[in-house]
């Protein structure tokens, strides 16, 4: 799309040059060593855990941290065409020979960077204090291993892998309510009441009808995320965690319906008065 990479450009220099995007990266990584804190204050204090106890305390604080994330890539793609509509970006840049459909694209492709950055300070805060106070060896109770390092450190990566589309899908989703709203405060105001009345009515629903839905697999205040399912697996409970089933479906369906999310932004970009 002609502009793609313009509008790619243009938003990769406002995102590393905006103080506010680094504020909160900071808040992430402090939000989750906090959180981490306490996780392994719980840890210790149960005194059952004699090894492994790090990758609990870990999972505990980048859960926090990244439920944390998820509200700062909601506002922030919420904010980016609305905004831009609102203050005339918009209409610069198509007269400056950028599709409609690159205004869109050029910002659905610079999601992997607020993504990551997030996942990175959730690790980060969340990693240097589980390594302070505990340990990342087998996950040992009562003299009892229960699962080796290898196996921990396969539920971690795999609870982190599976939860990613999710976030895109959601950026996505942020991006779609840019492009109907016509300032960024009724963008951002509709996109979280909507992502909040979700995750408020989740527990509500059967896993059949939870997990057709993005948001499911995002983490959240309410969790059911497979990276909170992961949390619960590296804390020894065997009848946690995602099925094969359920990982296959937060693999591919995030990433489906994305692609339709963001067809229907294009849509809406292309109807619109700019």
């Amino acid at each position: 799309m002609t502009g793609t990479l313009r509008i790619l450009r243009s938003e990769f220099d406002r995102l590393i040059r905006s103080l506010s995007l680094w504020i909160v990266g900071v808040t992430v990584g402090a939000v989750a060593a906090v959180s981490a804190l306490t996780s392994s204050i719980q840890i210790l204090g149960q005194g059952s855990v004699e090894s492994g106890g790090g990758w609990a305390c870990m999972l505990d604080g980048m859960r926090t941290g990244l439920a944390l994330t998820v509200f700062a890539l909601l506002v922030t793609s919420a904010r980016s065409l609305a905004g831009d509509h609102e203050s005339g970006l918009l209409r610069m840049a198509v007269t400056r020979s950028v599709s409609r459909p690159a205004l869109v694209l050029g910002r659905l492709l610079i999601a992997p960077l607020p993504i990551l950055g997030g996942l990175l300070a959730s690790f980060l805060g969340a990693w240097l204090v589980a390594r302070s106070q505990l340990d990342f060896g087998p996950l040992v109770e009562e003299g009892y291993e229960i699962l080796s390092a290898e196996e921990l450190r396969g539920e971690v990566a795999l609870g982190l892998f599976a939860t990613l589309p999710a976030l895109v899908a959601l950026w996505a989703f942020g991006l779609l309510i840019s492009a109907c709203s016509r300032t960024a405060v009724s963008a951002v105001a509709t996109t979280l009441v909507l992502f909040v009345a979700f995750d408020l009515i989740k527990e509500s629903l059967s896993q059949e009808s939870l997990y057709l839905v993005f948001a499911s697999f995002a983490p959240s205040l309410s969790d059911s995320s497979p990276l909170g399912e992961a949390a619960q697996v590296v804390q020894g409970f065997s009848d946690r965690g995602f099925s094969d089933e359920l990982l296959s479906l937060a693999m591919w369906l995030p990433w489906a319906q994305a692609l339709l999310i963001v067809g229907a932004a294009v849509a809406v970009i292309r109807s619109r008065t700019l």
